[in-house]
């Protein structure tokens, strides 16, 4: 069996341990990600909930701007 240098070894286990944390991080956003202190803590923009109209299913997606929201 023919013996891989060090180099390509390193390299293969950091992107393990990075692909790894992109798992976790991306299991807690789904789970968290809607939680606005969460989001705040992290570096984003508080938003508030849409208003009662923008959530409204009687009108039409095509009739509201995205801005109205």
């Amino acid at each position: 069996m023919a013996r891989r240098p060090g180099g390509v070894t390193f390299v293969a286990i950091l992107t393990w341990i990075g692909g790894f944390f992109d798992v976790l991080a991306g299991a807690l956003v789904l789970l968290f990600g809607t939680d606005p202190d969460l989001a705040e803590a992290a570096g984003g923009e508080r938003r508030s909930r849409p208003s009662r109209s923008c959530r409204s299913s009687s009108a039409s997606w095509r009739s509201r701007s995205r801005r109205a929201c």
